[in-house]
């Protein structure tokens, strides 16, 4: 008897570590499998029951994991981690009101815990800003647990700044860079507070820092609108502007949005031919926006660059037959262009080629009052 009992402990406790490997290698379904196999076992098993609520959390299986973590707490009532755990599959269910109920539970039966607490802040700030000062003495209690959390600080830090409260949160990120420097959300935190006190300078600092420490597409383009954001009207910070967003060209060189801006900033240097070779680097990276193709040509004969607008309206042309919009714009082309009597005969061409594809009269219009004019002087 006791050396069955022994075989299928050391059994169990082979799934367990199992388990274990496949939660750390994130193969969850692999570790679905193993919690079952456990449980075929030892039903009541507290490790294989709240495993397998987890993965099924993760896999947004969400009504798996809450029939799972129901038949946890019917036998470890008195775990907060099982009430935490169930508070949080209940904020995935939108039942916002239930989890704080279990994130209250869990401080009650661990009060010296400082993560419900900020569990518990987060929740309420979900479903109810006006939770505000409640969220605070939350989160201000979670840092007189842990001081040397830096986590923690960050997250007061951050509920001060939505209570207008600068200074306060300046100290708590502060504290949080110290604790965790290597934590992305303490530098958005620190750049942001710093814009709000107009130390520009600063603020840039942390955003480049955030981007080199998380340089995911999401993070990138938030880095990039928040440099617009502050640079985009201070003639002072152009050159900076150019040498951050040429280096977010590089690291992501099919972004479509980081070509236009370069070409605006250099636009504004009086760089044009920088300006417009940006431009064309959009255009590559996004062939199918004939809209600001079209503007590209306009932009081209305002600079008188009659080369690469021959260039581009061949393309142009060759859209012509399946758009519209080059249609209805040609006409300006045409009309608005100094260029040689070549050139000038090159887009007649083109516009008549395009009012007899489509029957565009109003290009064709143009085309013959220009011709009445000449007839008429």
């Amino acid at each position: 008897m006791n050396k069955n009992t022994s075989g299928v402990d050391i059994e169990l406790g082979k799934i367990r570590k199992r388990i274990e490997f496949l939660w750390d290698s994130n193969k969850l379904e692999l570790l679905i499998e193993e919690g079952k196999n456990l449980l075929s076992i030892d039903p009541e098993d507290e490790y294989g029951l709240y495993m397998l609520a987890q993965a099924y959390k993760k896999l947004k299986k969400i009504d798996e994991a809450e029939a799972v973590i129901l038949e946890y707490l019917k036998r470890y009532e008195e775990d907060p981690n099982g009430h935490v755990l169930y508070g949080d599959i209940l904020q995935e269910m939108n039942e916002y009101k239930k989890a704080e109920k279990e994130f209250q539970r869990a401080i009650d039966l661990d009060p010296d815990e400082d993560s419900y607490y900020i569990k518990l802040a987060i929740n309420l700030m979900i479903h109810d800003n006006e939770n505000l000062p409640k969220c605070i003495k939350l989160a201000e209690k979670a840092v007189s647990i842990s001081p040397n959390n830096g986590i923690n600080h960050s997250y007061l830090a951050e509920l001060y700044f939505n209570d207008k409260r600068l200074y306060d949160a300046q100290r708590e990120v502060m504290k949080g860079l110290e604790l965790a420097s290597d934590h992305h959300m303490v530098h958005d935190q620190y750049g942001r507070i710093q814009y709000e006190f107009g130390n520009i300078h600063l603020a840039q600092k942390h955003f480049e820092e955030l981007f080199r420490m998380n340089p995911d597409f999401e993070a990138h383009r938030n880095w990039l609108n928040d440099i617009n954001y502050f640079k985009e009207n201070m003639d002072e910070y152009l050159e900076d502007r150019i040498k951050y967003l040429s280096s977010a060209a590089k690291a992501y060189p099919e972004d479509k949005i980081v070509y236009l801006l370069l070409s605006k900033a250099y636009f504004k240097i009086g760089k044009k031919d920088k300006a417009l070779a940006q431009w064309n680097k959009h255009l590559l990276v996004n062939p199918e926006n004939t809209h600001i193709e079209i503007d590209f040509v306009r932009r081209l004969i305002e600079e008188v660059r009659p080369a690469y607008v021959r260039y581009y309206l061949d393309k142009l042309k060759a859209k012509g037959s399946d758009n519209k919009n080059v249609q209805i714009h040609m006409d300006y082309i045409y009309n608005h262009t100094n260029f040689e009597d070549k050139l000038k005969k090159d887009i007649r061409k083109g516009t008549i080629y395009m009012c007899l594809t489509h029957g565009t009269l109003i290009t064709l219009f143009f085309y013959i009052w220009d011709y009445l004019e000449k007839l008429w002087k």
